[in-house]
């Protein structure tokens, strides 16, 4: 039984590295990105809590009939001892085994130039303050969808196609 938080709170950051007091060099490509994906830092540790229920309702439903007698053994979390109540015990796995489902959205978010919403990208995909350079992948998604990312990738794609063509033919005519 597998338990995905599909929405989650906690936001994490990708950089490039700062330029400092001895490295006054600009970044480049041959620079590695700093990644902090955060995980279960949103409000409240809210992300935490709900994947804890998850797992622990997953596990209700494994000791359930008919799935229960197919079930050979608990792996995990251990039950709770007497020293942990079961929310603290569900939290504490959480917090030590849960992995990336490797779907990352965001790390360029669509968004306004500045202010609270601000993004990487504008609704033409074009990069602020780059010229002639649009992200077209998942990148670009502000929030996660809740599916698999690969069709909704394929409609941004598709969508970006069009905007490019479009674009061509308003700076050069028709052909």
């Amino acid at each position: 039984m597998l338990q995905m938080l599909q929405y989650p709170f906690s936001r994490g950051s990708i950089h490039i590295p700062p330029m400092s007091e001895t490295n006054y060099e600009k970044a480049t490509i041959d620079d590695k990105p700093m990644i902090n994906p955060r995980y279960f830092l949103g409000p409240g540790e809210i992300d935490k809590k709900v994947m804890a229920k998850a797992l622990r309702w997953g596990d209700r439903i494994c000791q359930t009939e008919p799935l229960a007698k197919l079930i050979r053994g608990r792996v995990f979390p251990p039950p709770a001892n007497g020293a942990k109540t079961e929310d603290e015990v569900y939290e504490e796995f959480v917090s030590n085994y849960t992995v990336t489902d490797w779907h990352p959205v965001g790390t360029c978010a669509m968004g306004e130039a500045d202010g609270i919403n601000a993004g990487v990208v504008n609704d033409m995909l074009q990069v602020y303050g780059v010229h002639a350079l649009r992200v077209v992948d998942a990148s670009i998604m502000p929030l996660q969808v809740g599916a698999h990312i690969q069709a909704t990738v394929y409609a941004i794609a598709e969508k970006a196609a069009d905007m490019i063509i479009d674009d061509y033919f308003a700076r050069n005519g028709p052909l």
